[in-house]
């Protein structure tokens, strides 16, 4: 499955205006003429490549939008279906801790196999340890929390 998504910047083509570029190539098909159908093809195509060059455009298959939804769970993220009209958000993930780092303020500090780094809002009693797999979900009001594989669940925030 391919998406394609507008990028958003001033310079660059709308929303809109990539649906347009895919409605036309799409409209090619009703075309009669043999002739007349494959020159509507070759302009819709050379727009829609045209838009592609200049980043305007740009053709995501699945793999590569849910790489980036996983990479971007836990901060802040536009309201618009940035990944297409379908896109559900992404409600947890799964990982390894690759090291915990205790805080002075007795909070700590995980960073996951992903490369991202989780810190924990309260004290833990019992803090996770290092190649636990963990489960981070997301909660309420933008609240997160994670449950490793041994210990008790924490509540957390994205850092990095």
């Amino acid at each position: 499955m391919l998406l394609i998504a507008a990028l958003f910047a001033p310079q660059i083509v709308s929303a809109q205006d990539s649906k347009q570029l895919l409605a036309a190539l799409d409209g090619c098909r009703s075309v009669k003429s043999d002739d007349a159908r494959l020159k509507c093809y070759d302009d819709a195509a050379a727009r829609l490549a045209g838009a592609q060059t200049r980043n305007e455009v740009v053709v995501l298959d699945r793999a590569q939008v849910e790489k980036a939804k996983r990479s971007l769970f836990g901060f802040s993220q536009p309201s618009a279906k940035v990944f297409g009209e379908k896109d559900e958000p992404l409600r947890e993930i799964s990982s390894t801790i690759a090291t915990v780092r205790g805080q002075r303020s007795g909070l700590v500090r995980l960073t996951l196999a992903d490369g991202s780094t989780w810190e924990s809002i309260d004290t833990p009693l019992f803090p996770p340890k290092t190649d636990d797999t963990v489960t981070i979900k997301a909660g309420v009001l933008g609240s997160y929390t994670a449950t490793p594989q041994h210990g008790r669940a924490l509540r957390v925030h994205r850092v990095n």
